[in-house]
């Protein structure tokens, strides 16, 4: 049974149900034995409804789940993250949430492309798979190489806009296993991805065996994350945790059920 989920949101961001200490009680009760809180990072000068809480939060998100860890101390392990998009520009800041805010971990999730302040969706970002995947690899490899990130969440979700992958776009993908191997980062078996599925699309879905194939040659260590958007996804995902297992002893691939936040930076 898989018995943590570092991959948690809440309904700061937006498109979430639930407020933090309703995921530490379904956690606690389907038994689980860690929970890390990664909402969508609230960015300074920025709001985007529907996608991240305001900048304003801050403060109060990072108290809550500080009370938490403490009020649950003896039931249950909690940490303190973020899901964030890799550009240069947001470096600063990420470094400023770890070192004076006390942020644990950061996960890294490009839905999007920052730049000088402006927000662009992965898919609006060409006019092409091909395009799509040149710039959401181009951030992916260089947040691996900032160091600031502990896994790579859904680093398949590019595939959503592609309908194949084809030479160029598995360029790119062993590109991106390349870099995670040298740099020793896990990559995310993403449930979300799995209980998000639509039947009849014709794009690709995420997760993507066929990628997962490809990740497994560079022997990169994976980590299944729930994606919870609702505290009754530690309980509707025991289907998606069998099938997940299934792909790790299939494929297989080298599974991690913990994530070490003692690496400085």
């Amino acid at each position: 049974m898989i018995d943590y989920c570092y991959h948690t949101h809440t309904y700061r961001c937006g498109h979430a149900k639930g407020r933090e200490e309703d995921y530490v009680l379904a956690a606690i009760g389907k038994g689980f034995k860690v929970i890390g809180f990664t909402d969508h990072v609230f960015l300074p000068n920025i709001e985007q409804p529907g996608m991240r809480g305001s900048y304003l939060e801050l403060d109060d998100y990072i108290n809550t789940i500080n009370e938490l860890k403490y009020k649950y101390r003896n039931q249950i392990e909690i940490h303190l993250g973020f899901e964030c998009e890799y550009d240069e520009e947001l470096e600063p800041y990420y470094h400023y949430l770890k070192e004076e805010k006390g942020i644990e971990y950061l996960i890294l999730g490009q839905h999007l492309d920052y730049h000088h302040g402006d927000l662009i969706w992965i898919a609006q970002c060409g006019n092409s798979p091909e395009e799509i995947m040149a710039t959401y690899s181009e951030k992916v490899i260089k947040g691996i190489k900032s160091g600031l990130f502990s896994y790579v969440a859904h680093p398949d979700l590019v595939l959503r806009f592609c309908y194949e992958i084809n030479p160029f776009i598995e360029a790119h993908l062993r590109k991106m296993c390349e870099v995670a191997a040298e740099y020793n980062i896990p990559f995310e078996l993403n449930l979300g991805g799995l209980r998000n599925r639509s039947e009849g699309d014709t794009h690709l879905q995420y997760p993507n065996k066929e990628f997962f194939k490809i990740v497994s040659e560079y022997n990169i260590k994976v980590i299944i994350g729930l994606d919870t958007h609702n505290p009754v996804d530690f309980y509707s995902s025991d289907n998606d945790f069998a099938f997940m297992e299934k792909w790790i002893e299939e494929i297989p691939l080298r599974h991690v059920n913990r994530l070490d936040f003692s690496k400085k930076l």
